[in-house]
């Protein structure tokens, strides 16, 4: 029974591992395919000035929130890397997810840096 246990969270800890470098490394992809919900209908009434206003400040809003989460993953990754700490039953280290992850991250700030450039030139649509 020990065995099937131990089996079970080395498992979950593979798949905790490789769910977050999906969800990491997908997140740049996705918005460059503009692939999330948006919520149009809050926007369909505004001018054309207007919209470009508040696409510009919900960019500005999540590219602040992606370079905090970047740099706090960084810090995050250089502690797991100079503890050693590594996942309890099959022993792989958490830095390099958390480093890759952190590296999307500040690759998404500049998908929205490329979506605000897009919205003052009038090709973002």
């Amino acid at each position: 029974m020990d065995k099937v246990f131990n089996l079970l969270k080395s498992v979950s800890k593979v798949l905790n591992i490789v769910l977050g470098l999906v969800i990491g490394f997908g997140i740049p992809q996705v918005s460059l395919d503009r692939g999330h919900v948006y919520m149009e209908f809050l926007l369909e009434k505004l001018s054309k000035r207007a919209k470009n206003l508040m696409n510009t400040f919900t960019r500005v809003l999540c590219l602040i929130l992606f370079a905090v989460i970047g740099y706090n993953l960084f810090n995050v990754a250089a502690r797991f890397h100079a503890s050693g700490e590594v996942s309890p039953t099959i022993k792989i280290p958490f830095y390099p997810v958390a480093y890759g992850v952190a590296i999307c991250c500040l690759l998404e700030c500049f998908v929205f840096i490329f979506d605000i450039v897009k919205i003052w030139r009038g090709e973002y649509e």
